[in-house]
């Protein structure tokens, strides 16, 4: 199924996802160094980055969003779309409370911004996952043959057009 939302001719929305799940394990370092150092910068910049952490979340919601509207209902793809969403939006919600709870605080606040970075990174974990599942297993976001993708060879030179057809026609008649 090709992606519904697209930026020169690739999804986007694995484009963007790779700023949120990248950032709650940088908030949880960003911890560590506050924590063993004392840097108060460290500490500041895990504000700044919880916010981008969270902005950069909405704006991989949307085309996620769009794409899993064109999941066929009840499909085991669009089960495993609706739990990923549910963690996306679990996710949005902790880097809003990882804002929090450094808006305005002292450090005195880093055992709770910890614990909710550790989950954030638990939840971003989590949510690639089954990402990779509706990638690799359903094959969401991906253009099919049908669609103008190219079938991909791994073993031996590119082949023809022909060729692919053939063993197009030998792997659909397989039992």
């Amino acid at each position: 199924m090709e992606s519904r939302f697209r930026f020169l001719g690739h999804p986007l929305h694995p484009m963007l996802i790779v700023v949120p799940s990248a950032l709650f394990p940088l908030l949880l370092l960003l911890d560590a160094v506050h924590f063993f150092s004392g840097d108060d910068a460290a500490w500041r910049a895990g504000f700044w980055v919880a916010v981008a952490g969270a902005v950069a979340t909405l704006a991989a919601i949307v085309p996620g969003v769009v794409d899993m509207a064109h999941i066929p209902d009840g499909s085991r793809a669009h089960r495993t779309a609706r739990i990923h969403a549910a963690l996306g939006t679990l996710t949005l919600l902790a880097y809003v409370v990882a804002v929090w709870v450094r808006w305005g605080a002292g450090t005195e606040r880093l055992l709770p911004a910890a614990g909710v970075d550790l989950v954030g990174t638990l939840l971003v974990s989590a949510q690639g996952w089954l990402g990779a599942e509706l990638v690799y297993r359903h094959h969401v976001g991906v253009k099919t043959p049908a669609e103008g993708g190219d079938p991909v060879t791994l073993t031996g030179s590119p082949r023809t057009p022909s060729e692919q057809a053939d063993a197009r026609r030998r792997r659909d008649a397989r039992p």
